[in-house]
């Protein structure tokens, strides 16, 4: 059993004056800012929205200005979980939260909230979501990691791959190929005979090139289950730094039936 509620939104703004959209989102809702903020996150500021029993925040990005909603939970995993029953996808893993996408497509996070308010006023969920949901397909546990490398090679590079005026580094498709075969061998331990598992959603940014003669690694860590469907977050790194991460799916399939058409 655990429980979870709306903990409140957050203001995602794409600007170099984070401080002019404080001073309008605090006078459009009514709201000061809070006096104590915290001096290691100036891309965070927090407003007062304690009466109204919501926390409200607003944070300098570098993605498009959205406003997304927060969801605090007593055990923020078996909230995910829930939630990836009802259709939202896991995202990424942020520090202490997790990113969700809702089957709508809208972003929103599941927070660690605290524990005595939300545990006083929080929806409970004591698995009744679950009664007509089958069993998982496959038996992996959370938290499984799966692992892949490559030596960057002149058929990988994306001027060979895509475009002569592309520069000679590895290609994304290459990258993300890498990070699927890492998730099938998270997941070959626990096939049965005649299983597999096919990639059927990838949600990755590639962070920095990588030149020719490095080893890159992917690693795809299980971060849940639902029915035929395994969820992953996924990253890899070549040697020096992180060159890619995201989320990744891949659902169980019969070779046989797959043959058969």
């Amino acid at each position: 059993m655990h429980r979870s509620r709306l903990a409140g939104f957050i203001i995602d703004c794409r600007t170099d004056d984070l401080q002019s959209a404080v001073d309008f989102w605090s006078r459009a809702l009514g709201l000061p800012r809070k006096a104590q903020q915290d001096a290691n996150q100036p891309n965070y500021v927090t407003l007062d929205a304690d009466s109204r029993d919501l926390y409200m925040e607003v944070q300098k990005v570098d993605h498009e200005s959205r406003v997304h909603l927060d969801i605090e939970s007593t055990d923020i995993q078996a909230e995910v979980a829930r939630l990836e029953r009802l259709g939202a996808r896991r995202v990424a893993n942020i520090r202490t939260w997790v990113v969700m996408e809702a089957p709508t497509g809208q972003r929103f996070c599941v927070v660690r909230g605290n524990r005595e308010r939300v545990a006083a006023v929080g929806n409970r969920w004591d698995g009744e979501d679950r009664a007509n949901q089958a069993a998982p397909a496959i038996d992996v546990p959370p938290g499984t990691i799966g692992t892949a490398t490559l030596t960057v090679a002149a058929e990988h590079l994306a001027s060979r791959i895509k475009d002569v005026m592309l520069p000679p580094v590895l290609a994304t498709p290459v990258m993300i190929m890498l990070m699927e075969n890492a998730a099938l061998n998270a997941l070959r331990p626990y096939f049965k005979p005649g299983e597999t598992a096919v990639g059927t959603h990838v949600d990755v940014r590639h962070l920095a090139a990588t030149p020719p003669g490095r080893t890159v690694t992917a690693k795809a860590t299980v971060t849940g289950t639902a029915g035929r469907r395994v969820s992953f977050t996924v990253e890899a790194h070549d040697g020096e730094r992180l060159i890619g991460t995201g989320a990744h799916e891949r659902s169980l399939v019969d070779l046989e039936r797959i043959a058969k058409g």
